[in-house]
């Protein structure tokens, strides 16, 4: 009797995707998958981390001398993993459909370039976070804007929200592990935020990919971010400042209140006025496929946003001024 051949074996995407979230750290996942090479790199540097953090926490000299390094290594294996967290599923349903596991030619080559295009997008966020901050409103001199959120947003236009989210966490450890003084309260600060933001308004495109959605996501994101972050200063501000909650209340409609609307309507008018360049110079670099087409109307449309764009960071920046007494 003839034996029947073995199916190949089917992954099922969702047990992949919580793999790669409870053991992606040590390349488990892509083990899984039977990518062994990735796999087998991920889990270098993830047992590099693991034995570092033992160094820190046995005090070792060795964690005095490798301080620095292995905090941006750490920062960058993190976002390594977050970034893989986003192109396992499909991966998965790739392995289903082509049972041999080689990926095809043009497979790698989006993946390869949607991971160049994230790091990209993730260094950018980062250094702009680190040395393009400035303090807006005298009543929360604490707190400083950085203009992070439009790049990320701009990333999120491009793959997608759980892109975004995937960056604004990578983004946010990574200022947590090297600039931020203040804790993993800012840390959660941070994060919750950022993908407020940048998620809400990558969500809505996702789903109405043309001038009209960009301009509707931004601006649902620049309300619902306001309205969290007000409720999130009153809340956790006094635990990592010692400012009494009191007094936070006192400030929250004459220091919070103008310092978010400020930099939520910053970040909308910016990344309005930026995203179609950005995707422009990407597409022609070919670090982008051309899946988006675009009508006429929105071509006229485009100029007239712009206009009002750069009105509105005009506007923005001399309401900072004003409230910084030099006007």
């Amino acid at each position: 009797m003839e034996a029947s051949a073995t199916a190949p074996k089917q992954y099922n995407p969702i047990t992949v995707l919580l793999i790669s979230l409870f053991f992606g750290f040590f390349g488990i996942d892509r083990l899984y998958l039977k990518d062994k090479a990735f796999g087998i790199i991920k889990f270098a540097t993830g047992y590099t981390v693991f034995a570092w953090v033992l160094l820190m926490l046995s005090h070792s000299i060795a964690f005095e001398y490798w301080s620095n390094t292995m905090l941006y290594f750490t920062g960058a294996h993190a976002a390594l993993v977050l970034f893989d967290w986003i192109l396992i599923a499909d991966r998965a349903r790739e392995k289903n459909a082509n049972p041999s596991g080689a990926q095809t030619t043009a497979a790698k080559t989006f993946n390869t370039k949607r991971l160049v295009v994230l790091s990209m997008i993730s260094t950018m966020a980062f250094l702009l976070a680190v040395y393009v901050r400035f303090q807006m409103v005298p009543a929360v001199a604490f707190l400083r804007y950085d203009p992070k959120d439009i790049i990320i947003t701009i990333g999120g236009f491009m793959f997608g929200p759980l892109a975004a989210a995937a960056v604004a966490v990578a983004v946010a450890v990574m200022q947590f592990l090297t600039v931020s003084g203040t804790g993993p309260w800012g840390l959660l600060m941070n994060i919750i935020t950022s993908c407020a933001f940048c998620c809400t308004a990558a969500l809505i495109y996702k789903y109405k990919r043309n001038l009209k959605g960009a301009i509707i996501g931004l601006s649902v994101a620049a309300v619902l971010t306001t309205t969290i972050a007000m409720l999130w200063n009153y809340l956790v501000v006094p635990i990592y400042t010692g400012i009494p909650r009191e007094a936070i209340w006192n400030m929250l409609f004459v220091g919070f209140l103008p310092f978010n609307l400020i930099k939520n309507g910053l970040n909308a008018a910016l990344t309005m006025l930026l995203y179609k360049y950005v995707k422009t110079a990407l597409t022609q670099a070919k670090l982008m496929p051309r899946s988006e087409t675009t009508s006429s109307q929105d071509s006229r449309l485009h100029v007239g946003i712009a206009i009002f764009s750069l009105f509105v960071v005009g506007y923005i920046l001399l309401w900072v001024l004003a409230l910084q007494g030099h006007i």
